[in-house]
């Protein structure tokens, strides 16, 4: 049994060659690793061929007048707060400076995309300097191409259209004059977001055409006269207190109420003894009827919703130093003819001040 068995195991077992798959996986993988990076080598290129191409065509727009490509940037008609057009030529840049109806071909709004992926991209528009959006927003249109002017309204691009030259940025010397000014642009009613004036920022046009804030004494001058627009404003609050207080003594010296208290006959008795006594109110009201002071009044309320509304504009320029002289109107005038308010008195109390 043992010799068996030891034959068993001693017979010979023939050699198998041991199979590795590993180094020919990674055989494979080596000699397919310069292939893969030569692919990838070339997409990139291919991709950074097509992406140049593609950036070329934008910077290549056409010629407004002509419709032929622009090939050079030497031939821009500069607009003020940094938008151009780009000619192919000087023969058609001087075509439309001389007559710029062949280059325009009207006004329009451009329809939004709602593409809230890309970035918004936005110009300054030429007329009062906000910002305006490229893809969305009006715009005026060239005859050929896709060059527009863009714009904060409908109203500025009308004006770009009717009268483009007019908003032709100033030559080199001018700029580097107009660069030491107190501020840029033909003024503007609304900055884009708050900020102090400087000569970055566009004038500020305060209320009415012709008012533009573009020096520093004339800005000082604006706010000023803002802040006393402010103390106005508090004054006629006052005036109506104290018109109120007049109709109310009247009124109650002319009831003849049977049952009326013994506090408003005391009143009534002093009133008449002492008319509107501490009142500073004017004389000329105390002779008017109750409706014609009834129309007093509605006409004051009239004229400071008027005025309060007219510093609201002030304030929304979003200039933020006019903001503070509205805000120093209102201390000022609060303090000079608000009203300061005391403790109530008791009837009592008011009783024996008439006593």
């Amino acid at each position: 049994m043992a010799t068996s068995k030891e034959a068993r195991l001693s017979l010979p077992v023939p050699d198998v060659p041991a199979v590795s798959h590993a180094p020919m996986a990674v055989t494979r993988v080596n000699h397919r690793l310069p292939a893969l990076l030569v692919l990838f080598a070339t997409l990139f290129a291919l991709f950074s061929v097509a992406n140049a191409n593609a950036m070329d065509m934008d910077d290549m727009p056409d010629d407004p007048v002509s419709g032929k490509m622009v090939m050079s940037t030497a031939y821009n008609l500069e607009l003020k707060n940094g938008q151009r057009l780009r000619f192919a030529n000087q023969d058609t840049l001087d075509a439309f400076l001389q007559d710029p109806t062949k280059g325009l071909k009207g006004v329009a709004s451009a329809p939004a995309t709602h593409n809230h992926d890309d970035e918004e991209k936005s110009v300054l528009c030429p007329v009062c300097g906000m910002a305006s959006s490229v893809s969305s927003g009006p715009e005026v249109l060239m005859t050929h191409g896709d060059q527009a002017v863009h714009t904060c309204s409908m109203t500025h691009a009308r004006e770009v259209y009717e009268d483009i030259l007019s908003f032709q940025a100033p030559k080199e010397g001018e700029a580097a004059k107009e660069g030491h000014g107190f501020c840029s642009g033909p003024g503007t009613t609304m900055l884009n977001g708050f900020s102090f004036s400087g000569n970055s920022t566009p004038c500020i046009l305060l209320w009415f055409p012709g008012w533009v804030l573009d020096s520093r004494v004339r800005y000082i001058v604006g706010g000023i006269l803002v802040a006393l627009v402010g103390v106005f404003n508090e004054y006629l609050l006052q005036l109506r207190r104290v018109l109120r207080k007049e109709s109310s003594v009247k009124r109650l010296m002319s009831s003849n109420a049977p049952h009326a208290t013994e506090s408003a006959q005391l009143l009534r008795s002093t009133a008449q003894s002492m008319p509107l006594a501490g009142s500073c109110g004017p004389a000329w009201f105390r002779t008017l009827s109750p409706e014609t002071q009834h129309g007093v009044h509605s006409l004051l309320h009239g004229v400071t919703l008027f005025v309060a509304y007219m510093l609201m504009l002030a304030s929304m320029t979003y200039d933020f130093t006019l903001l503070l002289w509205v805000v120093a109107g209102y201390v000022v005038g609060h303090y000079v003819f608000g009203e300061r308010r005391e403790a109530p008195l008791s009837n009592g109390e008011m009783e024996s001040n008439f006593l």
